[in-house]
């Protein structure tokens, strides 16, 4: 395909394998026919220490090691790619989920994010979803895959 994706960034949550295996396999059908990247993204969010009762130290250990699992399941999913590997790559990020995928998209120069969604509800409409604001924010095109 002439003028094709260079970058596609997939954000997916390990917690939906359902989302993500639909996100994927898109990505994975573009990226074959137009010789893309896919760099996946997980981002989680970080939950104040005040909140948890825990001890600064005991957060970053914590994190350390949600960290290290979410980067083994990635490792797990981009290897299971009809892609070659150099041309996969993942990162786990903590932060507000749709402000670091924006910001991941801008890093990796992604040309296309693909995002997998459920069906929109009313709470959706109202109060906007990670998919929804990512696509009204985004400063490339986005595909919405459910």
């Amino acid at each position: 395909m002439e003028n094709g994706y260079k970058v596609i960034l997939v954000p997916v949550d390990t917690e939906e394998p359902q989302l993500t295996e639909t996100a994927l396999k898109q990505a994975e059908y573009l990226a074959k026919l137009t010789g893309a990247a896919i760099r996946v993204v997980s981002v989680k969010t970080a939950v104040p220490p005040f909140f948890m009762g825990e001890r600064p130290q005991q957060i970053f250990q914590m994190k350390d090691e949600v960290t290290h699992q979410v980067e083994a399941q990635l490792a797990e999913l981009t290897a299971a790619l009809d892609v070659p590997a150099e041309k996969t790559s993942y990162v786990v990020l903590w932060g507000t989920i749709y402000d670091e995928i924006l910001k991941e998209a801008e890093t990796c120069r992604a040309d296309l994010i693909v995002v997998g969604s459920r069906r929109p509800s009313m709470s959706t409409y109202l109060l906007g979803s990670n998919a929804s604001r990512v696509v009204r924010h985004a400063t490339t095109s986005v595909l919405v895959v459910r």
